[in-house]
């Protein structure tokens, strides 16, 4: 039985290498006119990467290699201030998912208001963004409703709890 389990074991090591193996990714796109530098952010197994490439008459390219697909973070430097200092707040940036093979990044204008084409991943990201953002609508208005009304409620605040929980299940 011992033997059974290592012997599977052994067979079964080469598989977990061949997953732990970097597989390219290259991101390429055309963001209208730009020229700026664009700073790309991402994981590589327990490191944090953090990638530039300069964007000259609105095209860039970013290549690399990732273990597992990553969520990533594009921004554009406009003012020339650095990585350490671009304000993500205020900037023109892009959430999106890395995965293997190229993904395609086209804008008319701008980082911000980029579509990402044919990358199966960040179709279903933005689906799950899509359920997110309802989710958290219904919360606030849910929430917003239940501050106005504790005042004049005649429910106990254990009665208006269940109900709360009752509704945040629901949503």
């Amino acid at each position: 039985m011992i033997r059974r389990l290592i012997l599977s074991l052994l067979l079964a090591t080469p598989m977990f290498a061949l997953a732990q193996d970097p597989q390219p990714f290259v991101v390429t796109g055309k963001l209208g006119t730009l020229n700026t530098k664009l700073y790309l952010a991402y994981q590589l197994g327990s490191n944090r990467v953090l990638d530039s490439a300069q964007c000259v008459n609105g095209n860039f390219e970013f290549k690399g290699d990732l273990i597992y697909p990553s969520l990533a973070f594009m921004i554009a430097d406009y003012k020339n201030v650095g990585a350490a200092k671009v304000d993500s707040k205020n900037g023109d940036a892009l959430v999106f998912y890395l995965d293997k093979g190229t993904i395609n990044i086209q804008s008319a204008d701008s980082v911000h208001t980029a579509k990402i084409i044919g990358s199966p991943i960040n179709d279903q990201y933005k689906i799950l963004r899509a359920i997110m953002d309802d989710a958290q609508a219904k919360t606030n208005r849910m929430m917003a409703a239940a501050l106005r009304s504790t005042n004049d409620s005649t429910l106990s605040a254990a009665e208006r709890q269940n109900q709360m929980q009752a509704a945040l299940k629901a949503i």
